[in-house]
């Protein structure tokens, strides 16, 4: 029996005994109109008192509901966290959100502490619910701060790994760059190589003898055939104005 029913009782008991101790009236027998009105009136105030009562347990029982899921949902999502550590997609956001829900389900609990000490005082079955919630609360709390260790320690070691494969790319991409430019320039010098040995043809000495002259041709000849074996590599290692060299020295070439 609840400590307000006992209260009720005890004033119903009390009117009586203050009715059957009082003076009566004119008439024997009727009790004063006043007193009658005063029990009345105090009995309605305490039925409206015990019906607001009831309403706050049941207030108090739906908050209660209410938090036990949400402490479900919250181990649910910490379970959830555990599994993304292992497969290596868990992040920090993750668990400061779940300790925001439960910094919001302490929140609620104190509130709820707060409203059953002005409704009914020290409750033993109260107390030893919200005990229980401060222990899923605790364990909970211990989870998470694992976790978050765990997960800060992977994070070191992936930008660890980051840090380098990016010192590793931005390696071969210089090697890269030296090698073209290594490239390049060996291109040109093939290049130059081929305007050198077509110099060499262009300035073959005049001789009158015929048979002289035919052995200069012919060396001339193979002079430009070199420096357009010459032009053809540096065109094809890249050196664009190759092209227009080797279309000079095809001009030249006879033989």
């Amino acid at each position: 029996m609840h400590t307000h029913e006992i209260r009720i009782l005890a004033i119903l008991a009390a009117g009586a005994l203050a009715v059957s101790c009082m003076n009566f009236g004119p008439k024997e027998g009727t009790v004063s109109e006043s007193v009658v009105e005063d029990l009345r009136q105090e009995l309605k105030e305490m039925k409206e008192d015990k019906d607001i009562l009831q309403q706050q347990y049941m207030d108090q029982n739906k908050q209660m509901t209410q938090i036990l899921e949400e402490l479900a949902a919250i181990s649910g999502r910490t379970a959830d966290l555990r599994m993304d550590l292992e497969s290596g997609n868990a992040k920090m956001t993750q668990a400061d959100q779940i300790e925001g829900s439960i910094d919001a389900i302490k929140a609620k609990i104190r509130a709820l502490e707060k409203s059953n000490s002005v409704m009914s005082g020290k409750n033993r079955e109260f107390t030893k619910m919200i005990e229980g919630f401060n222990k899923v609360i605790e364990e909970q709390e211990q989870q998470i701060s694992t976790l978050k260790r765990e997960i800060a320690g992977k994070e070191v070691v992936i930008k660890a790994q980051k840090d380098t494969i990016d010192t590793q790319y931005q390696t071969i991409l210089d090697q890269k760059g030296q090698l073209e430019r290594t490239v390049a320039q060996q291109a040109k010098m093939l290049c130059e190589a081929g305007e050198i040995l077509e110099s060499i043809g262009d300035n073959a000495p005049v001789v009158t003898w015929r048979r002289n002259k035919e052995k200069v041709t012919a060396h001339a000849q193979e002079v430009y055939r070199e420096a357009r074996r010459y032009y053809r590599m540096s065109l094809d290692a890249g050196y664009a104005p190759a092209q227009e060299r080797l279309d000079a020295i095809d001009a030249k070439i006879t033989q």
